[in-house]
């Protein structure tokens, strides 16, 4: 079996649940947040979530606020693999399946299924509005790490500082702006990556401070051009 079987046999819950489709990935867009679940095989197939804050700058998407689906909480989905010596990996590792075999993937089918429907659609019922969203990174780091342990500490005051900028709360979002950039400045990353990341929160600054037909004008372009930029134009 390959990744298009595991997605074309998902296909029909995911678009039940309002979810749309591009390539192996599975999506939904409510208050200007793409809420996805797709899948991944550099290796063993692996199931990913994250959600999308479409206002904010393209370069903060990907896998970003998000993790591999194994890792959420109580969320137990075996790892899948397209081994053909499986019997001396399955004495190794015993919860694992195998791709190749049918019944395996009906398995890990039916454990994607209870783990969206039992953890993960609620989660992002809980986060689906920015009140709610801000509600759980309100939590602090810590805790919002052990749903998304791809999400750094620059990352989560950036989000939290384009959240409240689009909630109209510019006094958090500058306490956010500063605290993101001191995170910023201790990653180590190129010095070119820091500057586009901090000219993209100052932008958002001084934004703050224009007319409110300017900041919905500004907001909306970023929505547009994030929605272009990961879904295409027929989103």
């Amino acid at each position: 079996m390959d990744t298009k079987y595991i997605v074309s046999r998902l296909a029909p819950f995911f678009k039940e649940n309002g979810y749309k489709k591009k390539s192996s990935l599975f999506y939904k867009i409510q208050n200007n947040i793409a809420y996805c679940i797709g899948f991944e095989r550099p290796g063993d197939l692996r199931a990913v979530f994250h959600i999308l804050p479409l206002y904010t700058p393209l370069e903060f998407k990907e896998l970003t606020y998000g993790s591999h689906l194994e890792y959420f909480p109580k969320c137990k989905v075996p790892s899948i693999s397209p081994l053909e010596n499986i019997e001396d990996f399955k004495r190794k590792y015993p919860n694992s399946l195998n791709l190749n075999n049918i019944d395996d993937c009906e398995i890990w089918i039916d454990k994607i299924v209870q783990c969206c429907e039992q953890h993960i659609f609620p989660f992002y019922d809980r986060i689906g509005t920015l009140n709610g969203l801000m509600d759980f990174l309100n939590m602090g780091h810590y805790h919002v790490y052990q749903y998304w342990n791809h999400c750094g500490l620059a990352q989560y005051y950036e989000i939290r500082a384009y959240t409240n900028f689009v909630l109209s709360q510019y006094k958090a979002m500058e306490k956010d702006i500063k605290k993101a950039k001191e995170a910023i400045d201790d990653m180590r990353i190129f010095p070119h990556l820091k500057d586009e990341s901090k000219n993209n929160l100052d932008a958002f600054s001084k934004m703050s401070k224009a007319t409110d037909e300017e900041k919905q004008r500004f907001i909306d372009a970023t929505v547009a051009s994030s929605l272009a930029a990961c879904f295409g134009k027929h989103h």
